[in-house]
Formats: C-alpha cells, structure tokens, sequence
C-alpha cells in the first residue's frame, strides 16, 4: 500500500521499490514562496536510488538523450539526395521522432506510430488520444503522453500496458530514470503507472502553463526550465513562474536554459547557464541581442550543447553560436524564417539539422555556420529533427513524417 507524505511542498507516494529509506522528520511548510528554494531546514531524502544505475537513453528520448542536449551519437547526410520516404500521420499536431534499431516511433494526431526506418511502412499504430509529446523507449516499452493521459506501450506489439489518465500532458516529452517516468515534475512508477514522485508546488504551475517545456535528467537533478532546478533524492529546489516550450540542457554540472520572451512587454529572450548543484547563475546572455531594445523577438527553440559551443535560433530567424564557456556569441547563419525547431547534432561530422517556420529544413556545420544543404517540405516545423543512420526524420505541422536522406 502507498503512503502519502507531504514535505516541503512535495507529494511523495512511497513504495519499497523506489523509496526504500528516509532520513530526516517528514513536515509541512505552507509558506511556501512563490519563487526561490523550498524551505529552510534540511530537507528529508524521499528517493532512495543507485546513481551508478543511471542510463542517459542516447537515441532513445528527445533530444537525442535525457540530458536534452541534442546530441545523436551517428553520422548525418552531409550532401542530400532528397526524400527516402514520407508518412501521413493523419493529423496536424505531431510530437518529434524517435529511431531505435529498424523502426521509428512518433506520435501523429491521435495514434502512436512504429514505422520502418528505411521504407516508412507501418508496423503498428495505437490510439492514445491527441499528441504532440515524444516517446521515451526503455528496453521493449514505449512512454507517451497525450491528452487522455500518460501511456506504456510495448513496443513489438503496440498495445497498451498501462494508461495514468491524471496526467495529461499531451506537449511535453517523457523521460526516464531510477524506475520512474517524469512527466515535468511527476514521477510516475514505470511498473504499475501511478504518481511516485511529485514536486506539489510545480503541478499546478504546469497545469496554467500554455507552453510547457520537457524535463531534462542527469544522474542527480532534473531541470524543468531555464531557472527551475530540483534534487531528485530530496525534491529540494527551486522554480520560476515560465512561459515557453524551451527544454534545457544539461551538461557535465550546468545547465543551459532560455527564457521565452512570450510573457509579453519588454522582456528579453535570454540565454541562463546555471550550476545545477547550488542553482547560481553562471552568467546569462540575450539571444537577439543586436536588435533594438524596443523590438521584442521571442524564441520558443531549445538549445542545443556539444564541443562547448550552444546552438539556438529565434523568431529572428538567426540561428546563433555561444560559447558555452563565457556566453559570448560566435557564428550565425539567418535562414528564411522563424526558426522554433530545436536544433539537433550528429556527433560524427559535426553538422546542425532544424527547420523554420516556412518548412525549410537545414543542415549547417558546428564550425562556421556555413550552409551544407536546404530542403523544402510542406507546414511550419516546429519539432526538433532525430538523425540515425545519414538520415534526418523530421515532421512538421502537414501531419507527416519525412525521412531524408
């Protein structure tokens, strides 16, 4: 039988799996501010888990891997042949891709998808409600959201193994660690499908939010946005009200996060490098910072980190580098239109793959910026490209998925 324990604005239902030991005296502040750290005694470990066992999922989650750096450990057609298949998804919201091994899995109107990576032929769909989340696969099980809730799926025959309907997050990628599955600041029991973990204070922030962003995870911490960082063992940490669907990146013990600009007025979209483990700002950087302050552009793309170098476009339709080092900025490369795709990387050779908002797709190099190839597809592409094997799958909003090669 679970147990709910409140502490320090976290809801925790433990089980001996996941939750084995607390220290500390469980108690319940009520004052909690609205922004900054939870609390001020120590607080209680509420996740009892092995580090060591800690599984980053490279090609197995969005953006490449649980960090959410965007980084795809293959190679990427340098030069483009065109077209090696497209798929009709039957409905204009998608989520991004995933490829594992000989099949790809994407979410396209109200199904999730198994397709051949080589030939696009179906395998298997299910319905799961409409969806616009990105699956995370963990050995034969498939994790998706959508607007009638968060579903396991195995994923050689594509029925359902559990569906939570509490949870309904049908914009947000799913991730995977020690057991749970997290849904932003929800730990959901991989096993069983119900709440294991939950930051209390986030869930109605998330609920409001019109564009929520995907959780990124390393071994310790998961960062929800560019200035909300929590401890998984403790739930201790800190959020920031936010609007945008901009995922953060973790690397090594930072993490590289954007604000939005979509708040409205004079904000700016910054670039925020934080350390995870105090969550002190390691400097922040405007992102369209040659245009005139008056002018607001907001940026809804997520970042991508590799070679200590980040790589981020806007509604400016600039894809910009900064060193990821002194957030100075380096190369752009201005493309047709609004770039809110999340760029990603094939580590192999080096090259940078997005869309804009007109159905352009891009390949640039990591080094200069300078252009390797443009294809044009049809609808706006806002989803964020998966490279495997010299070829890039990327959907846009015609509700289809196109393989290029």
């Amino acid at each position: 039988m679970n147990t709910l324990i409140q502490t320090f604005g976290v809801l925790l239902f433990t089980t001996s799996l996941y939750a084995e030991s607390f220290t500390g005296t469980p108690s319940i502040n009520n004052d909690i501010p609205k922004n900054g750290d939870r609390g001020l005694a120590p607080p209680p470990i509420i996740l009892d888990y092995d580090a060591s066992t800690y599984d980053s999922l490279q090609g197995r989650t969005y953006r490449g891997n649980l960090y959410r750096d965007g980084v795809y450990d293959t190679t990427g057609p340098a030069t483009l042949t065109g077209e090696k298949w497209a798929f009709d998804l039957g409905g204009a919201g998608t989520g991004s891709p995933v490829a594992l091994d000989d099949t790809i899995y994407i979410a396209g109107g109200k199904y999730f998808y198994a397709l051949d990576t080589l030939t696009g032929q179906e395998k298997w769909r299910c319905s799961i409600g409409p969806s616009n989340s990105t699956a995370t696969i963990v050995e034969n099980t498939a994790y998706i959201g959508s607007k009638k809730g968060v579903h396991a799926l195995d994923i050689t025959t594509g029925d359902i193994i559990w569906s939570n309907k509490k949870l309904r997050h049908s914009n947000t990628a799913t991730g995977f660690a020690y057991g749970l599955v997290f849904m932003q600041a929800t730990g959901i029991d991989a096993t069983t499908g119900t709440i294991a973990w939950g930051y209390k204070g986030m869930l109605q922030k998330i609920k409001e939010s019109k564009y929520p962003s995907s959780v990124a995870i390393t071994q310790d911490y998961i960062a929800l946005n560019a200035k909300s960082i929590i401890q998984l063992a403790t739930g201790y940490g800190r959020f920031f009200d936010w609007e945008g669907p901009n995922t953060p990146a973790i690397s090594t013990q930072t993490t590289i996060g954007i604000t939005s600009a979509a708040g409205g007025g004079n904000e700016k979209a910054l670039l925020y490098h934080n350390q995870l483990s105090d969550r002190a700002v390691l400097y922040k950087a405007e992102i369209a910072y040659d245009v005139p302050s008056t002018t607001r552009v907001i940026c809804f793309c997520s970042p991508a980190v590799w070679n200590n170098a980040i790589y981020v476009g806007a509604a400016h339709k600039k894809m910009t580098q900064f060193d990821q080092t002194t957030g100075k900025p380096g190369w752009r490369f201005e493309a047709t239109s609004a770039l809110n795709s999340a760029p990603s990387i094939a580590s192999k050779n080096g090259l940078l793959y997005f869309g804009s908002d007109d159905g352009t797709v891009y390949s640039v190099q990591t080094t200069d910026g300078s252009k390797a190839w443009e294809y044009k597809i049809k609808g706006k592409i806002t989803t964020s490209p998966c490279i495997a094997d010299n070829i890039v799958y990327i959907s846009s909003d015609d509700g289809v998925l196109y393989a290029l090669h």
